[in-house]
């Protein structure tokens, strides 16, 4: 009989090129937790608390023991405190006024958005030292108000920066209630814009993120083809068994928040495109995007009858991982990925009609999720002057 040791057990090993590639399209996703405030100072010089500390902090302000429970804490103290006082700890405790450099380094970098179930402000912080203004929302403010602004970041639990007394009634998640509330994460709208992100997002990472709610895992499980491009950034030291549940969502990588602002540094050293891309005649890069719009009969109708389709269609297909039955998933797709990952060129040829365009549709999207900068020539077939824009590509 054989025996294994779980002390002895690793992670599967994380490719870091395709990694670094997936990062430096500035349209991977962020997520912070706790963890990723560990080495900021707020104003009163010391650590922001981490949830039994915080718990504790509430209950010596009704005079309690210590509970090591902070929805416990918070209920009681709604219930007999004065609101006032706990505003003003838990400005005093999140309002950061010094961080570490590799804060700055994941600040600074392009991100498709980022969240956050942190109460401080660290990474808003870190971003105006480098002369960055990263805008700092809540689950109450709307979306359409913002979606089309860059670097955003929307506090999940709620927001110490300028926060009143009755903000402790919903928007500030410490309590039962306020996790319970109507106006919490699952309803509202914000929930729709994240599973979008999660879906078109070139990388997802995690730093400093136990997985601890609920609510989010069975997100990540509810959506599919996620885990090959989801990333868990832990602490150094961390145990096999203290993060092998996060392996059920993604890849681990135990190098720390300083190891992983050191890769970013890395990525924005060998150079992530400045090039305006956008003023390069007859060509179009792809996106991924998601919509709430299905295809009606008639759509299917024409696809399969005329072969006329929208590139929403095909694209919410590949990001929903062929669920919404309007394409077929073809594995010579996951074999063309791969040659291309091994830098093969690839030629593609079929008779007239048997969906060469469509295959190439299919794989621009998955291409671009993986990280890939895809371009395709929307010119006139006749036009031979595109070699400038092919020449403008070839610089990233």
């Amino acid at each position: 009989m054989i025996e294994i040791s779980i002390e002895k057990l690793k992670h599967k090993p994380v490719d870091l090129q395709k990694l670094k590639r997936q990062l430096s399209t500035g349209n991977a996703m962020l997520f912070t937790g706790a963890g990723f405030s560990k080495g900021t100072l707020n104003i009163k010089n010391t650590e922001p608390p981490l949830a039994t500390d915080l718990a504790n902090k509430i209950c010596t302000l009704i005079d309690l023991e210590p509970l090591n429970d902070l929805r416990k804490s918070s209920n009681l103290f709604m219930k007999y405190g004065d609101k006032s006082k706990l505003i003003e700890l838990l400005t005093n405790e999140f309002t950061i006024n010094q961080v570490s450099e590799h804060h700055r380094k994941i600040s600074v970098f392009p991100w498709r958005r980022i969240y956050t179930t942190n109460y401080d402000n660290a990474l808003e912080f870190s971003a105006l030292l480098c002369g960055k203004k990263i805008d700092a929302l809540d689950i109450d403010d709307k979306p359409k108000n913002y979606l089309r602004k860059k670097d955003l970041i929307i506090h999940l639990n709620g927001k110490i920066d300028n926060a009143i007394e009755s903000d402790l009634d919903s928007k500030i998640k410490l309590t039962n209630a306020s996790y319970l509330s109507p106006d919490s994460f699952v309803t509202s709208p914000w929930n729709t814009v994240f599973k979008r992100d999660l879906e078109t997002s070139s990388a997802i990472i995690f730093v400093g993120y136990s997985m601890y709610d609920i609510e989010l895992q069975r997100i990540l499980y509810q959506t599919d083809n996620l885990v090959d491009k989801t990333y868990f950034i832990v602490k150094e030291d961390s145990k096999f068994i203290d993060t092998v549940e996060l392996s059920d969502f993604g890849y681990v990588l135990p190098i720390g928040v300083s190891g992983f602002g050191d890769i970013l540094e890395e990525i924005k050293s060998s150079g992530i495109s400045t090039i305006d891309l956008t003023s390069i005649n007859n060509f179009e890069k792809i996106i991924p995007f998601t919509t709430d719009t299905r295809a009606s009969d008639s759509d299917i109708q024409d696809f399969l009858l005329y072969a006329k389709y929208k590139d929403e269609h095909i694209s919410n297909s590949v990001s929903k991982n062929y669920k919404d039955n309007f394409l077929i998933k073809r594995e010579s797709i996951s074999d063309t990925i791969k040659l291309i990952s091994e830098n093969k060129n690839i030629l593609l040829h079929s008779d007239l009609g048997n969906g060469k365009s469509i295959f190439l549709e299919c794989l621009s999207y998955h291409l671009s999720q993986e990280g890939y900068d895809v371009y395709k020539y929307i010119g006139d077939a006749d036009n031979y002057e595109f070699k400038s824009g092919l020449d403008e590509i070839t610089k990233i």
